[in-house]
C-alpha cells in the first residue's frame, strides 16, 4: 500500500490534465521541438562552415567514433528535454518540477544513493567482464581524462532526457488516465525498446537489443513507482551508460568517448548475444537490489 500511495503522489500533478487529446498534442509538440533542435544544429553548422559544416555534422552523428563526433548526437538530447518541458507547461499547465517528483529532497537523496551504489555494483560487474575478455584500448588515458568531464555532462544530458520523457512525462500522464500497468508501465517501455532498433549496427542481435532496452525500461519504471520520484531511475540509467559509453563501449558507432572498447563487433551473432544477455541480467539484478534497498529505506523512514 505504501508503494501505491507513493506512486499516487508522483502521478497526482498529471491528473488535472490527463485528457488523451492533451497527451497526443503533447507528444506531437515535443517531437516537433526535438526535430526543430536538429534543424537549429544543422543551421548553425552551415552558418559556421557552409557545406563542409553540414557534411561534418551528418558524418559525426552517424559515426561517433571520436570524442568530437560524439558531441552533437548527445547534445541533441537537450532538444528532447526542452520539448517535454514546454509541453508540461503549455499543454498540461503544470510545473516542470512535478516531472521529478513531489519532494525535491527525496529526489536528490534517491539520486545520490543510486549513483553511489550503482557505480560500485557496475564496477564489480566490469571486473567480472575483464576476467572473461581483454578490452581493446580506444583512447589514451590522458586524452580520455581530458574529455571525461564533457563526456559525463553529455551522458547526463542523454540519460536525463530519456528519463524525463519515458519515466516521467509518459508514465505520469498515462497513469493519470489509465489504472492498468499494461498501459502506463508497458506502453512507454515498449516505445523505449523500439527506440533502440538499430539493425545496421546490431545485425542478428537487433531484436535482442530491443527486448533488453524494454526490460531496462520496466526496471526503471518499477523503481520510479517504488520511490515516487525520478531520482533513482535517473541515477541508475546514468551509471549504466557511464560504464557502457565512457569506460568500456561496444565496438560500434558512438564509442568515441570510451577508454576501452569490447573485442567483439556489435553485429557478431554469437558471443555478442551472450554479452547482451549478461548485460540485461546484470542490469535487472542491480535494479532489483536498488529497488529493495530504496523500498526498505522508505518504509523505515520516520513519518
Amino acid at each position: 500500500m505504501a508503494d501505491n500511495n507513493t506512486f499516487a503522489r508522483y502521478v497526482a500533478p498529471a491528473r488535472a490534465s490527463a485528457e488523451i487529446w492533451r497527451l497526443v498534442c503533447g507528444i506531437m509538440l515535443a517531437g516537433t521541438v526535438y526535430v526543430g533542435f536538429f534543424f537549429v544544429m544543422f543551421t548553425t553548422a552551415y552558418v559556421a562552415d557552409g557545406r563542409a559544416g553540414l557534411v561534418w555534422l551528418g558524418r559525426a552523428m552517424q559515426s561517433g567514433r571520436t570524442p568530437t563526433d560524439m558531441i552533437p548526437t548527445f547534445l541533441s538530447f537537450a532538444g528532447m528535454t526542452l520539448g517535454v518541458f514546454l509541453v508540461t507547461r503549455l499543454v498540461h499547465r503544470r510545473r516542470i518540477s512535478t516531472l521529478f517528483g513531489p519532494d525535491l529532497g527525496a529526489f536528490l537523496r534517491d539520486l545520490a544513493i543510486t549513483l553511489a551504489l550503482g557505480m560500485i555494483l557496475f564496477f564489480l560487474y566490469d571486473l567480472t567482464y575483464l576476467a572473461l575478455f581483454t578490452p581493446v584500448a580506444n583512447l589514451a588515458p590522458d586524452i580520455w581524462l581530458r574529455w571525461l568531464p564533457l563526456g559525463v555532462v553529455l551522458v547526463l544530458i542523454q540519460t536525463s532526457a530519456e528519463e524525463i520523457l519515458f519515466r516521467a512525462y509518459l508514465v505520469q500522464q498515462l497513469a493519470a488516465r489509465f489504472s492498468s500497468p499494461l498501459i502506463w508501465m508497458l506502453g512507454p517501455a515498449l516505445l523505449f525498446g523500439l527506440a533502440h532498433y538499430r539493425p545496421q549496427e546490431m545485425g542478428a542481435n537487433t531484436w535482442l537489443l530491443v527486448a533488453g532496452a524494454t526490460i531496462v525500461a520496466l526496471v526503471l519504471t518499477g523503481i520510479t513507482r517504488t520511490t515516487g520520484n525520478l531520482g533513482a531511475a535517473m541515477g541508475l540509467h546514468f551509471v549504466s551508460n557511464f560504464w557502457a559509453i565512457l569506460v568500456i563501449a561496444p565496438e560500434r558507432n558512438m564509442s568515441g568517448f570510451s577508454l576501452y572498447i569490447t573485442p567483439l563487433p556489435a553485429s557478431d551473432p554469437g558471443l555478442m548475444r551472450w554479452l547482451l544477455l549478461a548485460d540485461i541480467a546484470i542490469f535487472a539484478l542491480i535494479g532489483l537490489v536498488l529497488h529493495r534497498l530504496l523500498r526498505t529505506r522508505r518504509q523505515n523512514a520516520p513519518r
